[in-house]
């Protein structure tokens, strides 16, 4: 499976501010955001293949749970 959060900037100059040019909260923010988007697809393809109640008696997990 691919690795498709975003990458930390590596050593960017510190902006005039004196404060970096990047924001660590934000990148933080985009790899929680692609990581719930892959979550989500990946339970829509498995919802393709099986029902809630089958994925719950075969797996023991409820999806209704866990998608955002």
């Amino acid at each position: 499976m691919p690795d498709d959060t975003p990458e930390s900037p590596s050593d960017e100059p510190e902006a005039d501010s004196g404060q970096r040019a990047w924001d660590p909260r934000q990148v933080m923010r985009d790899r929680a955001a692609a990581t719930r988007k892959q979550r989500d697809d990946s339970i829509a393809q498995l919802r393709e293949s099986m029902d809630d109640e089958e994925i719950l008696d075969e797996f023991g997990v409820n999806l209704d749970g866990i998608e955002s």
